[in-house]
């Protein structure tokens, strides 16, 4: 259970620390794109707007002073001296016992800020497995198209678009607008009398557009959409990006049929999308992990406008699409870099931006213990940035030991204590332990302590 715990501590806060940073970079990516305008082919809007999604994603963000999170206001930086043993030094012994809330006691606002976070997570995974089977539910009950003339036209426009998997047809009667869903084994679904309420130009569109997704694999990259999107839930910027990237998504699947048809065809695609869109119910809503022709009527004005367009070219868009690209990236996907002057004499080391955590790497020595003796020994961490240095769990890798105490909160420049049990019953010979301490140390996030002990039966120690 604490690692589940500290597990979830450590991904709410790398989550809601991208999620912060993401939402300047959606920001930034918006006025991007507001700026440009029509000089942005389709591709290219995908482009900048896909930087968001890879943001969101980022693991780690290594530190450069390009970042902008180096115009944030932080704590002033002083020198910090290495740990000396000759010297007294500051101490958060203070924090050792009356940090941590009793066993009874109420959550830290960190841990209950995590459990709501948790807690949407879930509800909203089980909102979509509640929709992904209703929509399985459907599927199984559509009935397959096997009208001859539509089939000859479905595998013609497969075959221009350059799909070559093969893709099965359903007539579904709970949906309004044709779509594609399915991962492993796309189905395109249609809703009841669409064959016979399109032309034979009008649904070939239909089929191209919907054939574009199938090739570009966007019900997977739905899903992956779909997971960041509940894992942000609680920020409304990633929420508007979200709903950005899809009509991305279609612009560029509407470029990529205009590329197959013929220039007389082409109006007719733009006044489809109006057709389409007018026989969907203002409250409908297609489940996320289906990607429809229409979907959303406030982005077919834009789609309009790049059909419009489509074949004009600006020379220069491509090469400044990659600039904005470059400087966002160098801006948003990178942490705040920053060192202080260090303090005159051999033994100073510079502080960090941010909380450091230091501490003795040689695994403490317990030395020789009789069988099922319980010891305690105590670690010392250094803070040796310019950040409070704050420890959301520790946990020993085995059950023979538990962490008794530890300071929750260590000052700039201060040390705390660990203090950890270990239970050499049931042991012999010489042991091995770890224990992980998880922090928001910007040089090690997961520090891990380690002792050893050699264990031998009580009639033989003398």
């Amino acid at each position: 259970m604490n690692v589940l715990v500290s597990w979830a501590l450590t991904t709410f806060d790398w989550t809601w620390k991208t999620s912060a940073f993401a939402g300047v970079l959606i920001a930034l990516v918006f006025l991007a794109q507001s700026l440009l305008g029509r000089r942005l082919t389709a591709r290219l809007r995908y482009m900048l707007s896909l930087l968001i999604l890879f943001r969101l994603l980022l693991p780690f963000a290594p530190a450069s002073s390009l970042s902008l999170e180096n115009l944030l206001p932080s704590d002033p930086v002083e020198p910090v001296s290495a740990p000396s043993t000759n010297s007294a030094q500051p101490d958060d012994s203070a924090h050792f016992k009356s940090s941590l809330p009793s066993r009874g006691g109420s959550l830290s606002a960190t841990a209950a800020f995590c459990a709501i976070w948790v807690a949407g997570c879930c509800c909203f995974i089980a909102l979509a497995v509640w929709r992904y089977r209703k929509w399985g539910h459907w599927i199984t009950d559509a009935a397959t198209v096997n009208d001859p003339k539509f089939l000859a036209m479905f595998d013609s426009a497969r075959r221009t678009m350059g799909v070559r998997r093969s893709v099965a047809a359903l007539a579904v009667p709970q949906i309004a607008s044709p779509a594609v869903f399915g991962l492993r084994q796309p189905r395109l679904l249609l809703p009841p009398g669409v064959v016979s309420r399109l032309t034979d130009a009008e649904l070939r569109m239909v089929i191209l557009h919907e054939m574009a997704h199938v090739r570009r694999k966007d019900t997977w990259l739905n899903v992956v959409l779909i997971a960041v999107q509940f894992l942000h839930w609680f920020n409304p910027l990633v929420w508007l990006a979200h709903r950005r990237i899809r009509a991305d998504i279609e612009l560029l699947c509407d470029d990529m049929v205009m590329a197959r048809l013929n220039p007389e065809e082409r109006p007719g695609y733009g006044r489809l999308l109006l057709k389409l869109i007018e026989e969907i119910s203002p409250g409908e809503e297609l489940y996320s992990s289906a990607v429809p022709v229409v979907g959303n009527k406030h982005e077919i004005k834009r789609r309009i406008i790049m059909i419009k367009n489509h074949g004009q070219k600006h020379r220069a868009a491509p090469a400044l699409a990659l600039l904005v690209a470059v400087a966002l990236c160098c801006a948003t996907f990178t942490r705040a870099r920053s060192f202080a002057t260090p303090a005159s004499g051999p033994a100073s080391t510079p502080a960090l931006a941010g909380p450091l955590i230091q501490c003795d790497p040689t695994p403490a020595d317990l030395g020789g213990l009789k069988a099922g003796e319980i010891v305690n020994h105590t670690y010392v961490i250094t803070n040796a940035g310019s950040q409070t240095l704050l420890i959301t769990n520790v946990v020993p890798t085995c059950g023979c030991t538990v962490a008794k105490d530890y300071a929750r909160a260590i000052g700039p420049g201060r040390t705390g204590k660990i203090l950890i049990q270990f239970n050499s019953a049931h042991k012999s010979g010489v042991v091995n332990k770890k224990i992980k301490v998880f922090s928001n140390a910007r040089n090690q996030p997961v520090q891990v302590l380690s002792f050893k002990a050699s264990i031998v039966a009580s009639t033989e120690k003398s």
